[in-house]
């Protein structure tokens, strides 16, 4: 099964339930720089689709992959109703 048509699999059966990640930068990965787009990848092998806190998590998890700095957030929204910002320079950790 190529990876578009799993990749449309997934959005239909669940179409109210998704991961979505917002990146202004992405360091080492500028194609993913300027995006947003539905976590596929996360949604498939750590059910972010199915966990807030595996969704939300997400961010921080993109943010580390792409290399960025503490000046540079990345978001996720959970259900598209949820939203996380991780901001690495900000000192309450909770």
């Amino acid at each position: 099964m190529s990876f578009l048509r799993l990749s449309l699999l997934l959005c239909a059966a669940s179409a109210s339930a998704s991961c979505v990640i917002t990146a202004q930068v992405c360091q080492n990965f500028p194609d993913f720089s300027r995006t947003q787009f539905r976590d596929l990848l996360g949604e498939l092998h750590l059910g972010s689709a199915g966990s807030e806190a595996v969704c939300l998590k997400r961010a921080e998890d993109f943010h580390h992959w792409c290399g960025n700095n503490a000046s540079t957030s990345v978001a996720s929204t959970f259900m598209l109703d949820k939203t996380q910002f991780y901001d690495p320079s900000d000192s309450s950790k909770g």
